[in-house]
């Protein structure tokens, strides 16, 4: 049987969704294995962050990172398999903070932060599984949260 497109942009989008991979250079900004702060500052540069939350062992060196939009506590442990120094992600509670933080270094960034290049990339999915449709972004852009 054939899948449908709605079946096609499912499992695309799921297989970018679901587990916390590494990042890949198309969505980030290529680094050198870097310190925890010295990734932290790049993760504030990125996605334009005023704070991060974070948990990590400063001594450790940041060569490979799994990120996930959005609330993406759920999926620490599997950050962890993955064989992740720093997993970056929103929304994790203190509680995930510190039963992971002898395992993984952990970058709250904030869910809007995280998810605010979704925009883009369902666009690209879009664009991919129905040429020529026409696509029109919102006008605005807003995050209700406010850091003070």
């Amino acid at each position: 049987m054939k899948s449908s497109h709605r079946d096609d942009f499912q499992a695309e989008s799921s297989e970018r969704c679901s587990t916390p991979t590494p990042m890949r250079s198309r969505h980030t900004t290529s680094f050198r294995s870097t310190t925890p702060s010295g990734f932290i500052d790049l993760l504030k540069a990125t996605f334009n962050c005023k704070a991060i939350r974070y948990c990590g062992d400063e001594r450790k060196t940041i060569t490979r990172v799994a990120l996930c939009g959005g609330s993406g506590a759920f999926l620490t442990s599997d950050a962890i398999a993955s064989g992740a120094d720093i997993y970056v992600t929103g929304d994790v509670k203190y509680h995930d903070f510190t039963s992971f933080a002898d395992k993984i270094a952990i970058a709250d960034i904030g869910h809007y932060e995280s998810e605010q290049c979704s925009k883009s990339i369902f666009r690209e999915i879009l664009e991919k599984k129905f040429p020529g449709l026409t696509i029109k972004d919102a006008e605005t852009d807003i995050n209700t949260i406010k850091y003070i």
